[in-house]
């Protein structure tokens, strides 16, 4: 964070990662707040979408209160690809929040980015699970149990890329907002959605998040979920290889969380579920449910030593369970 006068504020994150004794280095962000006033604030670069809560104000490690991400959002963290990443793109957002009397709130933001794209790989390339949203409930990355990009009769599983290139691929452009009612410092309601071409044949993209998050003293209780629509080609007549025309693919899921801190000791439980996925022409895909405890100690408001176990189950696979140890700086 690097703020310039009373007016300016750049923010950005970069990060590293080890990947079979290679080093990788990307941008999660990089954008330029402007304070046009107090009320309204102007946001252009590679920003974070504020669609759904988690990616835009949650996923910094020391402000996580549990040693991983929602299986939802991210990375894929521990070999499970999420539904969606941290949702960052190149474009502008206005953003406002207007206060009322008793802590009273209505906040907004409204984005306009270049959008998502369809993320092309060869044959036998492995698919990388950095800014990719799957439409299936999870893929395994684990030796021996990888399935693969079609079943049979199962919806096919594409790959959305959100910024990875500045360069726009079509003439469309993926707008969004998200409003919100806030009660400081108890409790706040948010609503999203956004829509938005990721290709030239103008195939869609369309998700709505609701999430909700109550604090009361030492305790915290948030959730989110959100639904996800997208074209994919609909299933081949016997005898041809491709189809002429598309279906509307449905997929979401959901997470609730609960913490409580007790001087320095902080019990967290998290509970997380995806709804599968389905499109007409193509069998249901099954969901994935995973459930967390942890336990947390904070050395102060920005250091904590956090320990967490991941008991991870879909319909028909058992996924191995998880336990992490995380030390988390903030600074």
């Amino acid at each position: 964070l690097f703020r310039f006068g009373d007016r300016f504020l750049y923010e950005a994150e970069l990060e590293f990662e080890i990947e079979e004794g290679v080093t990788r280095t990307s941008l999660e962000y990089a954008q330029l707040d402007f304070f046009l006033n107090d009320n309204i604030t102007v946001v252009a670069g590679k920003i974070l979408l504020p669609f759904c809560v988690f990616g835009e104000r949650l996923h910094p490690t020391w402000i996580n209160r549990f040693a991983s991400n929602p299986p939802l959002f991210g990375h894929g963290d521990g070999g499970v690809s999420p539904l969606l990443p941290i949702l960052s793109d190149f474009g502008a957002m206005i953003r406002g929040s207007w206060a009322f009397e008793e802590g009273r709130a209505v906040t907004a933001s409204l984005f306009v980015t270049q959008g998502p794209s369809v993320e092309a790989h060869d044959e036998e390339e492995e698919a990388e699970p950095h800014g990719t949203l799957l439409s299936s409930a999870f893929q395994l990355s684990s030796e021996g149990s990888e399935e693969e990009e079609e079943h049979g009769d199962l919806a096919p599983l594409p790959e959305f890329q959100f910024g990875g290139n500045a360069v726009d691929n079509n003439k469309d452009k993926m707008i969004g907002a998200r409003l919100a009612w806030v009660m400081a410092p108890n409790f706040e309601l948010d609503a999203s959605a956004m829509t938005g071409a990721f290709d030239d044949e103008g195939s869609r993209l369309t998700g709505v998040n609701l999430a909700a998050e109550f604090r009361k003293g030492a305790t915290e209780i948030r959730g989110e979920g959100f639904s996800l629509w997208y074209d994919v080609e609909e299933p081949a007549e016997e005898g041809e290889e491709h189809s002429e025309g598309t279906v509307r693919a449905k997929t979401g899921g959901y997470y609730l969380q609960a913490a409580h801190r007790r001087g320095p000791w902080e019990p967290v439980f998290r509970w997380t579920q995806t709804l599968g996925s389905s499109a007409d022409g193509f069998e249901d895909r099954d969901g994935f449910y995973q459930v967390g405890f942890g336990l947390n100690y904070w050395f102060s408001p920005a250091i904590a030593l956090m320990t967490g176990y991941e008991i991870n189950q879909t319909a028909d696979t058992d996924l191995p369970d998880r336990l992490l140890v995380h030390w988390s700086f903030g600074f």
